[in-house]
């Protein structure tokens, strides 16, 4: 065999269906339909808006957090950060792009939970979604990692 081991091939295997996964993740609807919707918020004037208010209010809240609830101001920087969340929703660039990014987050938690399985039922893929981690035994669920 030329000195090729059959250890080599099948790493060349793997590398091929890796390429393979990578290419089908950069083609898929999710991905475009997220980049898409990203480039539409980022030139919408309303989103702007959001994203600078948005910036504020992280950097005040983040300031009162390294206090915690003892902060004057924690309360009240946690309150504005909520409604300007809450006001993300009825902008419409913003709405379509948390919902690419959602679509998004999903398709690559299922990729990961396939490929995890196929080394082995026991490894845990964490979730940006705690109702998800709970459902399939992942981070969330409480198990090993401590963090449900």
């Amino acid at each position: 065999m030329n000195g090729v081991t059959s250890q080599a091939l099948d790493h060349v295997v793997i590398f091929e269906k890796v390429d393979a996964l990578a290419q089908s993740l950069l083609q898929s609807y999710e991905l475009r339909h997220y980049v898409t919707s990203k480039e539409i918020m980022e030139q919408d004037v309303l989103a702007s808006q959001w994203r600078q208010q948005m910036m504020r209010a992280k950097e005040r809240f983040e300031e009162a957090q390294r206090f915690g609830h003892f902060h004057p101001n924690y309360h009240e920087a946690l309150e504005n950060m909520r409604e300007i969340e809450r006001v993300s929703t009825e902008i419409p660039a913003v709405r379509t792009w948390k919902d690419a990014e959602v679509t998004l987050d999903m398709l690559l938690y299922r990729v990961s939970q396939l490929l995890a399985g196929a080394v082995s039922p026991s490894i845990k893929v964490p979730s940006n979604f705690p109702e998800v981690g709970k459902l399939s035994g992942g981070c969330g669920s409480g198990g090993t990692c401590q963090c449900g």
